[in-house]
């Protein structure tokens, strides 16, 4: 199947090659299932109808889903059952719920982009993200819509090190920087990850000491930058590019124009972003600020430096998290760690490096470590030690979970 001649399809054709039926239906539909294969076949069921279709993670807790509740509610006052059907959740790890807006035109425009990165129209994959989350998602349509071999493996078993007798080599898999962690311990997982043509690593930023290690085991890492709103992936760099020890998260994908504006953020244009947040519609098709922080190198590879929210103002310098993080984590070799902007009443704010470790870090001792390294002035103030790491379902940070068990 060629779906470079597809990108105009309807909702219905679209319903049809996922194995669905058209419906004339207005309801809305909500789906929160754990099940992969009764996900899918829900899906495929309600992208045939004429009403909004919601995504929910089933491991929410009572208190996100009254907030997802509260938006699935609201109505759209202009609904068009063509364009922004689809609701897929983000910003629940640091903010409040918001369901971006996709159809089957954004999604079939990410599906050709990753084609044409790939060079392939048949796109082959192994999932293990759940399919809510617009990764896992997007790693199954991808597969379905090209006529493409998916294989849905639980990653509750695969850590375990039951690893799958199928032969899935050459095809491609999508993991976050905890669960390739997770491997690195585990017997026989870098031998399976291996057999992969490209291990795509998203959601988070990778550690030097990762990175280090996957190089050393000829692993073909594939760094990559995507979001909820551009319907997942944006950027992605080679394995071959990785095995040779380049930086980053490689070039936009085919689809993407990826723009630096002034401050450094990213922002994006592309035929897969998003509609708007429901129930608004964005009608404005042009570039989107996207609040992360990027810079390209010589090569036009982009670097994501962190988020221009998370910037901490101390004494009138700014301080970005990441650009600490990392300097940390290089110090020290940890991986489970984070810094938070917390209020201060001589500097307005200081950093606060949060960690999770069996040694204790101590401030002389971080400065003694970071001397030379950063400024005087970015070094943490406080440190709190966990001992727990509170993270998502796909591996990103919980942060206001973070600071509640930092006591700010």
């Amino acid at each position: 199947m060629n779906t470079r001649m597809n990108l105009q399809m309807s909702r219905n054709e679209f319903a049809r090659t996922l194995g669905g039926a058209a419906s004339d239906a207005n309801d809305a539909v909500v789906i929160c299932e754990r099940d992969t294969k009764r996900f899918r076949e829900q899906f495929a069921d309600a992208a045939g109808t004429r009403g909004p279709v919601f995504l929910a993670n089933p491991d929410w807790g009572g208190r996100e889903r009254e907030q997802f509740d509260a938006v699935v509610d609201r109505r759209a006052d202009d609904w068009d059952p063509e364009l922004g059907w689809l609701m897929i959740p983000t910003g629940g790890s640091s903010g409040a719920i918001k369901l971006a807006r996709h159809d089957q035109h954004t999604i079939m425009a990410a599906v050709i982009g990753y084609q044409e990165f790939c060079g392939a129209d048949r796109v082959d994959g192994v999932g293990m993200l759940p399919l809510h989350h617009v990764g896992g998602l997007m790693g199954w349509l991808r597969c379905a819509l090209t006529g493409g071999q998916y294989c849905q493996l639980n990653w509750r078993e695969i850590s375990l090190g039951n690893f799958p007798v199928e032969n899935l080599n050459g095809i491609a898999i999508s993991l976050v920087p905890t669960q390739l962690q997770a491997l690195r311990g585990i017997t026989g997982g870098v031998d399976w990850l291996r057999q992969f043509g490209s291990v795509f690593i998203g959601g988070a930023a990778l550690t030097t000491d990762l990175c280090d290690w996957a190089r050393e085991n000829n692993l073909p890492l594939s760094p990559s930058y995507g979001l909820t709103e551009s319907m997942a992936m944006g950027c992605a760099m080679s394995p071959r590019d990785f095995l040779a020890g380049a930086e980053g998260v490689g070039a936009p994908l085919p689809h993407i124009e990826l723009i630096i504006g002034e401050g450094g953020e990213i922002k994006l244009k592309t035929a897969s972003l998003f509609r708007g947040y429901w129930p608004d519609h964005r009608r404005e098709r042009g570039a989107w600020a996207t609040g992360d922080l990027g810079e390209w190198d010589s090569a036009g590879r982009l670097t994501v430096k962190g988020r221009q929210n998370d910037l901490i103002v101390s004494g009138g310098e700014k301080i970005n998290p990441a650009e600490v993080e990392a300097a940390v984590k290089q110090a020290f070799g940890l991986n489970q760690i984070a810094v938070l902007g917390v209020a201060d009443a001589h500097w307005g704010q200081v950093a606060m490096l949060v960690y999770c470790a069996e040694r204790t870090l101590e401030l002389t001792e971080l400065g003694e470590l970071l001397d030379g390294e950063l400024a005087k002035f970015k070094w943490p103030k406080r440190v709190v030690k966990l001992d727990s790491w509170p993270v998502n379902s796909v591996g990103k940070i919980d942060r206001r979970c973070l600071r509640r068990l930092a006591g700010d």
